[in-house]
């Protein structure tokens, strides 16, 4: 079942307080309202009704939609340089999960992802039809073939998936940071990422986990 509370948050531009739902569990498939909330922007994003600020919340949630297949960690955006630790803190955790349910169900996709903002892409992406790996594997062709377009730290992230062409965002990882710059990719070009050539030289994007470019890109900051 899905979980809340209701908190009293502090506006960062006028101080103004606003009163917000914090998740700590999302059954989607029971509320879709929440899933909704993912996909146009507005879970953990309340604005102040003083000056239409918006407040980013980062709380640590599990995010499960048991229709589709989906069972997600959602971790602050924050902690991605112990993306690590949290990729092994969720698959005990849904390890613990899927025992405890006694019920044989097996989610088809098992997730650890940054942010709110990583969760909506992971969504979209399933939403549109397209396989994340591939996005992942996309992301690093794009840096191979413009590597100055990343800055130090910052994160890529799929924007729109539905149409033609994809928009790919690039920016700060943290979570109130707009999107620096936008990249068109036309879905052509998308179709013709062979990821089974990527898959011997990055086989932890086609396990359960945290299927990111991130896991080599803070490898290599480090």
């Amino acid at each position: 079942m899905s979980t809340w509370k209701l908190e009293q948050l502090a506006c960062p531009r006028c101080g103004a307080s606003v009163e917000a739902k914090v998740v700590r569990a999302v059954a989607a498939g029971r509320a879709p309202a929440w899933r909704r909330a993912v996909l146009d922007g507005t879970l953990h994003r309340p604005r102040c009704a003083g000056c239409d600020a918006v407040v980013a919340i980062e709380a640590q949630f599990l995010y499960d939609d048991e229709p589709r297949g989906e069972w997600m960690m959602v971790a602050p955006t924050a902690a991605l340089g112990a993306w690590a630790a949290h990729e092994r803190d969720a698959m005990a955790t849904f390890a613990r999960v899927m025992a405890a349910s006694g019920v044989g169900r097996r989610p088809t996709r098992v997730r650890v992802v940054f942010g709110v903002a990583e969760l909506r892409e992971k969504i979209a992406a399933w939403d549109a039809g397209l396989d994340d790996r591939q996005l992942e594997c996309a992301k690093l062709v794009v840096l191979r073939e413009r590597p100055a377009v990343r800055g130090p730290d910052e994160r890529m992230r799929w924007l729109e998936l539905g149409g033609d062409p994809l928009v790919l965002g690039i920016g700060a990882a943290t979570a109130a940071a707009p999107v620096r710059v936008t990249l068109d990719v036309p879905r052509a070009w998308l179709a013709g990422i062979d990821v089974d050539a990527w898959r011997p030289s990055c086989p932890e994007l086609f396990a359960d986990g945290f299927v990111s470019i991130d896991r080599y890109l803070r490898a290599e900051a480090a």
